[in-house]
């Protein structure tokens, strides 16, 4: 996630990102993953699907969630 995102106190991702399994106990403004699975298809803010075959989907949530705030 800090290859993609940077690691420092300015960084999109800085005390906002939360790893989990079980989505359902998750709440914010946007989820991603990869399927709909484990509560993903729930949660109570923006599912945003991630697509991991393809070899730009970082970039691409990230334009997306930089377009968002």
């Amino acid at each position: 996630m800090y290859k993609h995102f940077g690691e420092d106190k300015d960084s999109i991702i800085y005390k906002r990102l939360i790893l989990s399994h079980n989505k359902h106990r998750c709440h914010g403004d946007f989820l991603v993953d990869d399927r709909p699975k484990h509560g993903a298809k729930d949660f109570s803010g923006e599912w945003i699907e991630f697509k991991p075959d393809s070899m730009n989907e970082w970039q691409r949530v990230k334009e997306y969630l930089m377009s968002k705030i």
